[in-house]
């Protein structure tokens, strides 16, 4: 689950599900969404929109925003969670 936010918009609450497809556990596992991918789920953000990743339960997850072609927006978001084996959550 993540929630996008910004200083002059509304929020929207998006549902993803991940999963662990490993027989064994994985500890503080880095997940990369492109802002394409994000923005086929909740529409065109704005720059100032930056997700927030959470877990069902509102656990807020590490994650950060990453310009890559360094002109001023976000192009990926990553965050960090970890699984027990075969495990998979929104």
């Amino acid at each position: 689950l993540f929630l996008i936010s910004g200083a002059a918009s509304a929020q929207k609450n998006i549902t993803i599900t991940v999963r662990n497809p490993a027989d064994f556990a994985r500890s503080e596992e880095a997940i990369i969404i492109s802002r394409q991918t994000l923005e086929k789920r909740a529409g065109k953000l704005a720059s100032n929109q930056i997700p927030l990743f959470t877990k069902a339960s509102g656990e807020v997850l590490a994650s950060q925003a990453d310009d890559l072609n360094g002109d001023g927006n976000w192009d990926e978001a990553i965050f960090l969670t970890s699984f027990q084996k075969k495990e998979s959550y929104d």
